[in-house]
């Protein structure tokens, strides 16, 4: 068994018991200045999805601020642990800091991160913004087709009574 086998097995292990003691300071073990290697970067989200899920959201936060080079899996991992805990500014805050700094291929956002976004959207009654991440959906065609990201903009549209903008989405889907 590989380490990152290894290291998958605990940690679906831990989210099986409900008290689960995590040291606020396990970030230090990530190295801070280079790019995070495969296991690293898998550590990482792993360990921020703990924090959020039994722990607490500012160890999560905390985890986050202190990872260096961020990959997508990071950034997802946090904004899933925003979106649960319902602080829909907070996500939006990040996705927007997410894309305005700009990206490479490891940080850019892919068809997982943009309808946690949409839900945040959605949850704030924020059609304008919804509208904002519609437009960098169809800016970045590669994750435009994919049939969450329709999902998550039908459901947008639908809630927020554009019932015209839901269905020319499903019907660009179909």
């Amino acid at each position: 068994m590989g380490q990152i086998q290894y290291s998958e097995k605990y940690f679906d292990d831990a989210y099986e018991y409900r008290h689960v003691v995590l040291p606020p300071d396990v970030a230090k073990l990530l190295p801070k200045n280079r790019l995070l290697s495969e296991t690293e970067c898998f550590f990482a989200t792993k360990l921020n999805t703990l924090y959020a899920k039994h722990a607490s959201i500012e160890y999560a936060c905390k985890l986050f601020d202190e990872t260096p080079h961020k990959t997508v899996y990071v950034y997802n991992a946090i904004l899933r642990s925003y979106c649960k805990e319902k602080r829909w500014l907070d996500t939006l805050f990040l996705f927007k800091n997410m894309v305005s700094y700009g990206f490479t291929t490891q940080e850019k956002p892919d068809n997982f991160t943009v309808p946690i976004v949409l839900k945040a959207c959605l949850g704030l009654h924020a059609l304008k913004h919804g509208k904002l991440v519609h437009g960098f959906v169809i800016k970045n065609g590669n994750i435009a087709s994919d049939v969450f990201m329709g999902t998550a903009l039908v459901q947008l549209y639908s809630k927020c009574g554009k019932m015209g903008c839901a269905l020319k989405v499903f019907e660009g889907f179909s």
